[in-house]
């Protein structure tokens, strides 16, 4: 699966970075720039030790241009929970990403995944209706919460 989406996700970067060169400001490509190194560590296609520090860079830089930025607050979340083990600060993270943009099916579904991985399945079942509402047919979401 890593392979089907690496390609797709080096383009996305030199998009990203072809947009931070024409506005350094943009902080939406800072923090889609982060999402894109973070998955390729979590698929295992580039080293953590190469992918961790564009993604602290690129995180903090979308957060201090735009501190409302709900990616940047869900990656800097699944971050956290990912590299650090900080299971406290990505779930405020999270909930504060979804407090900024509640109609984000990602960012519940981020969420759904870390109350998952820490046991708190009672909590899930409204992020799970929530997802479903927002995004009925999407696949990714219909297979996870299945």
């Amino acid at each position: 699966m890593a392979g089907f989406w690496e390609p797709s996700l080096i383009k996305a970067v030199e998009c990203f970075e072809r947009a931070i060169a024409l506005d350094p400001g943009y902080a939406v490509a800072h923090a889609d720039m982060a999402f894109c190194y973070l998955i390729r560590s979590i698929f295992g296609t580039l080293r953590g030790a190469d992918a961790f520090p564009r993604v602290r860079h690129h995180v903090r830089r979308a957060l201090d241009l735009d501190p409302q930025s709900s990616a940047a607050h869900a990656t800097n979340a699944v971050y956290l929970a990912w590299h650090d083990l900080d299971w406290e600060r990505a779930d405020a993270e999270l909930r504060l990403a979804i407090d900024l943009d509640p109609d984000n099916v990602w960012n519940r579904f981020y969420y759904g995944g870390l109350l998952a991985t820490a046991r708190r399945c009672d909590e899930i079942v409204p992020h799970v209706e929530k997802m479903r509402e927002l995004d009925p047919l999407n696949p990714v979401i219909n297979a996870h919460v299945s």
